[in-house]
């Protein structure tokens, strides 16, 4: 693979030519090739001192990828490029213009420019072709030729000046070159690698994003849409890990690590399934990849700093980043579709005014114990909670005592419920009222009468308790259910 140079690189190659031109053998006038290097000089210490300042705040992954600037910022290698002083530098292939010669050049170069026009546009016949040109105003072309005397004149515009001006731009340069060099090897934060990541997760997905993303859809095509679950998928991110790890680009990173947690490793991956050379010692580079990745309820997650400083150990090898960032937007893809798939079949949690998952109980685990309560105390006493206030009538609260005997969660002692809820709640209930009633109405409250309004309104209290209860009991299954799931 061709490797293509990085813009720094082509930039300090190209002044490097410049320097060695003005400095040598050259064709042309050598103060109008000395003035063209000292503003590209001159913009590139503007350049790098730019990328001085954006160091400090974040990485430039590609800053050094093929410049290495304590090299380049030594003003000896500059220095050595001379192979003629300034003042024995001379211009090859056409004599040196005599001073009547140089007043008259700008004249002659003037004239070579477009004429004023007539119309908008000029058409000029040459061979075949037309050639189309825009018109210049006389004004213009004086301007022109003021310039071009400048220039020619020593007095105003000479060699001595320009190497003087070449020399402290160069060496502007060279120390802007060294102080990049210095910010590359400065340790850093973990904010600063986070940062570094997260502008490079940005950049890749402009770069590979719908590449990857087509690579994707494809694998996803070649099955049937029932196939595609949790299983399915999450083969697809073993294959996607085994990729990354022949990729090598864990090769270079040292963790600390033993054989020992490789039957661990082998719960989570099994290369056995896969197709990787066993020399590559898989579960070795499955350590190093877990170095940067946690592994928690069968999905993977990325420790964005560590992943900062990874990217800076690669950032000389476009394959290796190219590699990961493929791994890191396969994953997003997979676990997007995991989510969604989880949010279909997500336990709910709320029925009416109620949140079971919020719901939470006051009492101490002595006061639940005490209770008399068998089965899930801390959500029955945390639902009367909910229902009762100091407006609720005390003849309701005989409702959770049939409740709670229908379906055996309580023992039948009506004096010991009444002293169980005076502990708890701190309310007086009538336990001879509540026998009475006890012997008049039926244990089954689904049965009470409803001709009386009263006893009416009671029951859908008390059926309002139960269908909390049962309620709350398909939640917690559901949620047992799922949580084993997943």
């Amino acid at each position: 693979m061709v490797k293509i140079k990085t813009k720094y690189l082509r930039n300090l190659e190209s002044l490097q030519t410049a320097y060695s031109n003005c400095y040598g053998d050259c064709v042309g006038d050598i103060r109008m090739l000395k003035l063209s290097l000292l503003i590209a000089m001159f913009e590139s210490g503007d350049m790098f001192e730019k990328l001085s300042k954006m160091l400090e705040n974040s990485f430039i992954i590609d800053i050094d990828r093929d410049v290495d600037y304590l090299l380049w910022g030594n003003t000896a290698t500059w220095y050595a490029l001379k192979t003629k002083t300034a003042s024995s530098g001379s211009p090859l292939s056409y004599e040196t213009l005599c001073k009547e010669e140089k007043i008259s050049l700008a004249n002659r170069l003037a004239d070579m420019m477009p004429p004023e026009q007539e119309t908008a546009t000029d058409y000029i016949k040459n061979d075949k072709d037309l050639y189309k040109t825009d018109s210049i105003t006389y004004s213009e072309r004086t301007k022109f030729r003021e310039t071009i005397n400048n220039l020619n004149n020593e007095n105003v515009f000479n060699t001595t000046l320009l190497d003087y001006a070449i020399d402290n731009a160069m060496k502007r340069l060279c120390n802007t070159l060294c102080n990049i060099s210095k910010l590359i090897d400065k340790r850093k934060d973990s904010k600063y690698y986070e940062s570094l990541y997260k502008n490079q997760v940005f950049t890749y997905n402009n770069i590979i994003g719908e590449a990857v993303k087509g690579k994707y859809i494809e694998w996803k095509n070649r099955f049937c849409e029932d196939d595609i679950n949790d299983d399915s998928i999450k083969s697809h991110v073993e294959e996607a890990i085994v990729e990354l790890l022949k990729a090598g680009v864990f090769d270079e990173i040292e963790v600390n690590t033993t054989s020992r947690r490789n039957p661990d490793f082998k719960k989570e991956i099994d290369f056995e399934d896969y197709d990787i050379p066993k020399k590559k010692k898989p579960y070795e580079l499955y350590a190093r990849f877990r170095g940067f990745y946690t592994f928690r309820n069968g999905l993977y997650t990325v420790d964005e700093a560590k992943a900062g400083r990874l990217l800076v150990k690669l950032r000389k090898d476009v394959d290796k980043l190219e590699a990961f960032f493929t791994f890191q937007q396969t994953l997003k893809h997979a676990y997007n579709d995991i989510k969604a798939m989880r949010k279909e079949k997500e336990v709910c949690s709320v029925f009416e005014d109620i949140d079971f998952s919020k719901l939470e109980c006051r009492f101490s685990k002595e006061q639940l114990k005490a209770s008399g309560i068998k089965q899930h105390p801390d959500i029955v006493l945390a639902l009367i909670d909910h229902m009762c206030d100091e407006n609720t009538q005390k003849s309701y609260w005989f409702t959770f005592f049939v409740v709670l005997l229908q379906i055996e969660w309580i023992d039948d002692n009506i004096g010991a419920f009444c002293n169980n809820m005076k502990s708890l709640f701190d309310v007086k209930l009538d336990r001879s009222a509540m026998n009475k009633k006890r012997n008049e109405d039926c244990m089954n409250i689904e049965k009470w009468s409803e001709a009386d309004s009263r006893t009416k309104r009671k029951k859908e209290f008390g059926l309002k308790f139960k269908t909390y209860i049962d309620k709350y009991l398909e939640y917690w299954h559901n949620l047992a259910t799922y949580d084993l799931t997943y």
